[in-house]
């Protein structure tokens, strides 16, 4: 895939991909940040490491491609990535009832 990060570009492989636009955008939900590091292609043809700050106004595009290069290996970040996104996703989300609602359910009980 190519990836875009502001001005830059650069080759990952799918799953890398696919699973960093899916943290950025549950990073994004919950108004959180977080540094990934990725293995790339860069623009010429040498294997770089991009570092990517993923934030709430985070600008990032992935398209495929047809390139045979063979993608850099990423499982390292791909895993953290995915514990991160398991981790939002089992973490419970919870709103404080204001006093008038509380009494209403203690007395409902």
């Amino acid at each position: 895939m190519h990836l875009y990060y502001g001005q830059a570009g650069f080759l990952i492989g799918d799953e890398a991909g696919d699973v960093l636009l899916e943290y950025a955008t549950a990073l994004s939900k919950r108004g959180r940040s977080d540094r990934v590091d990725l293995r790339v292609l860069g623009p010429d043809g040498n294997e770089e490491t991009a570092v990517l700050l993923l934030n709430p106004s985070t600008m990032i595009t992935v398209e495929t491609t047809r390139s045979d290069l063979e993608p850099p290996g990423n499982d390292e970040a791909v895993a953290r990535m995915r514990s991160a996104l398991e981790a939002m996703e089992a973490t419970p989300v919870v709103i404080p009832a204001d006093a008038g609602e509380r009494g209403s359910a203690i007395d409902d009980f």
